[in-house]
């Protein structure tokens, strides 16, 4: 199964990554985001996620989020 996952919405509430991510814990900015598309593979047996690849490509993901936030400069 391929996904493509694409990400938009409003910074409401308590930004918390798990540490190793690399982004620091930020109240609610109330900016809006709208993070480029993320594509990724799973496959599925009985009903279960066995396998997941994806590549976050340079400037999506956290790094991207980040930025829409004005957390990190471009």
């Amino acid at each position: 199964m391929k996904v493509a996952v694409y990400l938009t919405g409003t910074h409401t509430g308590l930004l918390d990554y798990p540490k190793n991510v690399g982004v620091p814990k930020t109240e609610a900015t109330r900016k809006t985001i709208n993070l480029p598309s993320e594509y990724f593979t799973y496959s599925v047996e009985n009903d279960k996620i066995v396998f997941t690849d994806g590549t976050i490509p340079e400037g999506h993901g956290p790094k991207a989020l980040m930025n829409q936030l004005g957390i990190v400069k471009k």
